[in-house]
């Protein structure tokens, strides 16, 4: 199942030299989920905004897009009757509906994994039912299909230099190929069950296990280390079901930038 996202850096590869701050988002797993703000220190969750168009079963994907003042969090929903791809703007709060995904012709079910890359406009995702892989528009909800895995992918997240890379259900972590349409083998064992996937500005992978805890990931060592254990949202032991790095791109964390407005549906 897609329990799990931690979702792709905010920033693009040409602006990952200028001033950022990364900062941690999680996610519960629900029809109308909520965002926290996640402390990288103690793994304390403070809420940002919930949703209130509903993905039917819960968020399959999750990830954030900084554009210019604007802080834009993209949902893929975890379903086929029918799943939906959901923009919010986590400044003041709108919700838009980019794509119904069950249309037909275009069908995508059961969505696994989300990814804002390098391609302007677009977000790769991965699903069990339907296309399995491409790319979807984030404007009009076009979708482009691509060559699958060929396994379950839990997660999926691209590197600062551009390069995109799947992590499946059986451990295993990938690369894609942009210009050839295909997957390579990067490392057979992550050593660990990850159902997210996220790389920070400096080009560390970190992970996320089923129980929420934290872990950086070195592709070419397979080593796994543990960055924070157990999220927690009011001290209590928080399972998140997403987990994205992001920020404003003037170095501001995202409290800082929402605290120089005030929102009512800011918490």
């Amino acid at each position: 199942s897609a329990l799990a996202i931690l979702v792709g850096t905010v920033v693009s590869p040409a602006a990952a030299g200028a001033a950022e701050v990364d900062q941690w988002y999680a996610m519960n797993w629900s029809s109308t989920p909520t965002v926290y703000s996640v402390d990288k220190t103690t793994g304390a969750a403070t809420a940002i905004h919930t949703l209130t168009t509903s993905l039917s079963s819960g968020p399959a994907g999750f990830d954030v897009a900084v554009d210019g003042s604007e802080l834009l969090a993209y949902y893929i929903g975890y379903d086929s009757n029918p799943a939906s791809l959901v923009e919010v703007d986590l400044v003041n709060g709108s919700e838009r509906v980019v794509k119904v995904l069950s249309t037909v012709g275009q069908a995508v079910g059961y969505a696994t994994a989300f990814d804002i890359g390098t391609v302007a406009g677009k977000a790769y995702f991965a699903a069990d039912v339907g296309v399995g892989f491409g790319l979807i528009d984030l404007t009009t909800g076009a979708i482009t299909s691509l060559t699958a895995l060929g396994s379950r992918v839990s997660a999926l997240a691209t590197s600062p230099d551009g390069i995109l890379y799947g992590v499946t259900y059986g451990r295993a972590v990938y690369s894609y190929d942009a210009v050839a349409d295909s997957w390579t083998l990067v490392l057979a064992d992550a050593g660990q069950n990850i159902m997210a996937a996220d790389f920070d500005s400096s080009g560390t992978l970190l992970t996320q296990t089923y129980s929420g805890d934290v872990y950086s990931l070195d592709l070419d060592s397979g080593t796994v280390s543990p960055i924070l254990v157990t999220i927690t949202v009011d001290g209590a032991g928080f399972g998140g079901e997403a987990f994205a790095i992001s920020g404003p791109v003037d170095g501001r964390s995202l409290n800082e930038a929402i605290g120089a407005v005030s929102y009512t549906h800011l918490t």
